[in-house]
């Protein structure tokens, strides 16, 4: 690396590392002052100094979108991603994807991205369906070019914390048995959701301390592919069933 001397004068090489924000004397090489600490003060181009919003134009034209935080949480049956972009260049959509492994992932939804921004960017998007126990899930992240890159992958655990609900048989017939279990009393809201989010079901149950086998009737349910939500104050269980 050279170390910069004085504009349009020749260059001096120097046999010792330079950094930002020191100054070496031509006579003294041993000798430094770190004035700026080692940062970056001045970017020049063609012997003129940037100023600050040209230094900031040129980063989000060189730089790729760059991910921030990323998190997710579980709060009455759905799990709610948070991310955040440091910066973002000729950024597309988001495609936030699911998998059962962590390694099969598929797209369960899309969102746009800011485009060009070199400020902070926050997002959110709701899986209202989410799988039951452990759900992986990443962002791809698409430009405008076609690329694409993938973000690191976080694991959720929707499965109730303080119970376990247990369906039988499945297939059903007309009429659908689970067991649950609590450590406690509670009244708990019982539903049958399909797969488009709309409601079929719902009833109210106050819960027993330990075992409890429960029973409901789905005759004017349509066959296809269902879910038995179980909430109470502070737990919720989904179960997949299929109507016959």
């Amino acid at each position: 690396m050279k170390a910069s001397g004085p504009r349009r004068y020749l260059v001096p090489a120097y046999n010792f590392p330079a950094r930002f924000g020191s100054m070496f004397y031509m006579s003294q090489p041993g000798v430094q002052y770190n004035g700026m600490l080692g940062k970056l003060d001045e970017v020049s181009i063609y012997n003129r100094a940037l100023t600050s919003a040209e230094v900031l134009q040129l980063a989000v034209a060189l730089l790729p979108m760059k991910l921030g935080n990323f998190s997710a949480s579980t709060k009455n049956g759905t799990v709610r991603l948070l991310w955040q972009t440091l910066t973002e260049s000729q950024s597309r959509d988001f495609s936030i994807e699911r998998s059962a492994d962590g390694t099969n992932f598929s797209k369960i939804g899309e969102l746009a991205a800011a485009g060009q921004s070199a400020l902070t960017k926050d997002y959110e998007f709701t899986d209202a369906q989410p799988l039951n126990g452990n759900a992986f899930y990443r962002l791809r992240m698409n430009d405008l070019d076609g690329t694409s890159s993938v973000s690191r992958v976080i694991v959720v655990n929707t499965a109730s914390k303080t119970s376990g609900v247990k369906l039988y048989p499945n297939p059903v017939g007309d009429n659908i048995q689970f067991q649950i279990s609590g450590n406690e009393r509670e009244k708990v809201k019982v539903e049958v959701i399909d797969m488009a989010g709309r409601l079929h079901y719902t009833q109210f149950i106050n819960l027993k301390e330990g075992n409890q086998t429960i029973s409901l009737p789905v005759i004017p349910i349509a066959k296809g592919l269902y879910q038995l939500r179980v909430s109470g104050q502070a737990r919720t269980h989904v179960v997949s069933f299929v109507k016959n």
